[in-house]
């Protein structure tokens, strides 16, 4: 159905804190095939990078946390959107893929995107940023409470959060069904 593409993008969510799944013992271990997975594509199709863009209402000079950044799908569109007087930070807890997001982001000349370990409770940044980006990256949080209270620590006042997962069907493209965000959750 041409139905649930539009769905799958989901709106911008303000996440309440009293609405978050419990604490998890931490994030999935990279998996090497991640690569092949994430760079399938027709994942332009099922994930719909510009309408994400649009939907958030990224602008040239604004600066952005891709938060669960993985092997850096969205940051070639971040990258373009936020232009050069723009700012991407790429956030990743695991260190084997903050190694293969600087080595994508040296590759692909990303000069405004900048690589950040963070921690499961906390991005350290300095100063604020207008968006966060959590794209299929919630249910990988151990500790959604905290991440949460850490970016609204990190969002400008008029900033804004997206939570962008896969639709919790089991004919659309994604995880399996048991994987995905709840809907009630978020």
């Amino acid at each position: 159905s041409q139905a649930w593409p539009a769905l799958a993008l989901g709106v911008l969510l303000a996440v309440s804190a009293t609405a978050c799944a419990p604490r998890r013992a931490g994030p999935k271990p990279f998996r090497p095939q991640i690569g092949v997975e994430q760079s399938d594509p027709d994942r332009d199709f099922w994930q719909m990078p510009k309408l994400v863009i649009e939907k958030m209402g990224v602008r040239p000079g604004m600066k952005i946390i891709d938060l669960g950044a993985g092997t850096g799908y969205m940051l070639p569109w971040l990258s373009r959107a936020v232009g050069p007087t723009g700012k991407v930070y790429a956030a990743e807890v695991q260190p084997a893929l903050v190694d293969l997001l600087e080595k994508r982001i040296a590759s692909e000349g990303l000069s405004n995107v900048e690589v950040v370990l963070s921690t499961s409770t906390d991005v350290p940044i300095p100063g604020l940023v207008d968006r966060a980006l959590l794209l299929n990256t919630y249910v990988e949080l151990s500790d959604p409470v905290a991440m949460l209270r850490a970016l609204r620590r990190r969002l400008h006042p008029t900033g804004r959060l997206a939570v962008i997962d896969h639709l919790p069907f089991a004919d659309v493209p994604g995880p399996p069904v048991a994987e995905r965000l709840p809907l009630e959750t978020v």
